[in-house]
């Protein structure tokens, strides 16, 4: 059955007005409601000039909404006169740091679902089954985080050695010690002669992160300070506002206010791993161990002494212990 308002819907046009932001100009498109947006990118295109357009899209900023379905109508979408859009490119530059606080710039597709885009990242950084990570919106500027926790505040607070007290921190390349206490936050030794005890960190060289950042991504180096490794003992408040900043993947980075050059975590968050080979799965095994690493050191899982000591042994079985000088410290 044909639809009765098609007709009157045909000879109603208006002038859609169309923000470009890269060019900073305003353009107004004379539309109709059966128009397709494949078709109205045409007419914005034609309007713009000679020039590369085929990374751009439109999006609604009232709705959030990307229009990605060039065949669907305008009346489909429920645009009319009153709406305001935007022809904006859909790849930038995004900031992520994963697990070990290594940061990379990588060049991301905004107007597909986050987990196309976590998928995409783990492709720049040869990471294997994508599927077991997700996304994590930085805290750092958000009001709600800073006034919970007083997180803001507590960054500039250093104490003794230029560290952050209780905090994790790294001596050299491959060790890694707490500043107040052993692995599990407790009081470090008073007697000099006590031994401390300093764990081998598993990594990655030098040489195989300039080969990660060639695939297409930029190594942007290790981060001073990091929301996951900056802090022991958060409260159960803390804990339950940062699994709150995990982004949905069924929806687009600009649906969750993800902006481009905007910091994010990448983080396991589905632990029940695929296959694990240690032949092409290193960078990904690496990241996994200081996820857990950090996890534990920071008190982010719950776990007991005797689980904390068994990780630090299965660290010590994977390490080449003749290349190192020394497991501890007297």
């Amino acid at each position: 059955m044909a639809d009765p308002g098609a007709d009157a819907r045909k000879e109603l046009d208006w002038d859609l007005h169309i923000h470009v932001p890269t060019q900073g100009v305003r353009k107004s498109v004379r539309v109709t409601s059966d128009e397709s947006v494949g078709a109205l990118m045409i007419k914005i295109a034609e309007k713009l000039g000679d020039a590369d357009w085929s990374d751009y899209a439109l999006w609604w900023p009232d709705n959030r909404i990307w229009l990605n379905k060039p065949r669907q109508s305008l009346y489909a979408y429920g645009i009319m006169s009153d709406a305001k859009l935007e022809f904006s490119p859909v790849h930038r530059h995004l900031t992520v740091e994963l697990p070990d606080r290594h940061r990379y710039q990588v060049r991301v597709n905004f107007a597909v679902m986050t987990f196309f885009t976590v998928c995409e990242i783990c492709q720049e950084l040869n990471v294997r089954h994508p599927e077991e990570m997700s996304l994590i919106k930085s805290p750092d500027d958000k009001e709600g985080y800073a006034k919970l926790t007083g997180w803001a505040k507590r960054k500039g607070v250093k104490h003794r050695g230029g560290s952050r007290e209780g905090t994790p921190s790294r001596g050299d390349g491959d060790t890694l010690s707490v500043d107040s206490g052993d692995i599990l936050g407790h009081s470090p030794p008073s007697s000099p002669g006590q031994r401390r005890r300093k764990y081998p960190n598993l990594a990655l060289a030098p040489s195989q992160r300039s080969e990660i950042g060639m695939s297409g991504s930029t190594h942007l180096g290790e981060a001073e300070t990091s929301l996951f490794s900056d802090k022991l003992y958060r409260t159960s408040h803390e804990r339950t506002y940062i699994n709150g900043l995990w982004l949905d993947s069924s929806k687009t980075l600009y649906e969750q206010d993800v902006n481009a050059h905007d910091l994010l975590y990448l983080r396991f968050k589905y632990f029940s791993f695929m296959d694990i080979d240690p032949r092409v799965d290193d960078f990904r095994i690496a990241e996994l161990y200081e996820q857990a690493k950090w996890s534990i050191l920071t008190e982010e899982v719950d776990c007991t002494e005797e689980e904390a000591y068994t990780f630090a042994a299965l660290q010590v079985m994977h390490t080449d212990i003749g290349s190192n000088s020394s497991l501890f410290i007297i």
